[in-house]
């Protein structure tokens, strides 16, 4: 299973990311797929996962991304959900 190596959530944009490769000045990104209307997966060149986007930071996205994770064999934060408490 491959983790995070990084986890930004933004309140104020109701957003967050979740990063599994290394930022490299954006060469590496080279496509996106929508898999809901709030959850985007950014691939790499050769098809690996750079990391999943929720545009709105809600259960329903958090649950599309965790679901995609899993299937993808990749760790997702399992408290992710407990920062909309704090929003």
């Amino acid at each position: 299973m491959q983790n995070p190596i990084n986890v930004k959530v933004d309140l104020e944009a109701n957003a967050a990311y979740v990063r599994y490769q290394p930022s490299s000045g954006g060469e590496r990104f080279a496509r996106n797929e929508r898999l809901s209307q709030d959850v985007v997966i950014d691939f790499d060149a050769d098809s690996q996962v750079l990391g999943i986007e929720l545009l709105a930071f809600d259960e329903d996205a958090i649950g599309v991304a965790r679901r995609f994770a899993e299937a993808h064999d990749l760790g997702f934060p399992r408290d992710l959900a407990g920062a909309l408490v704090a929003a």
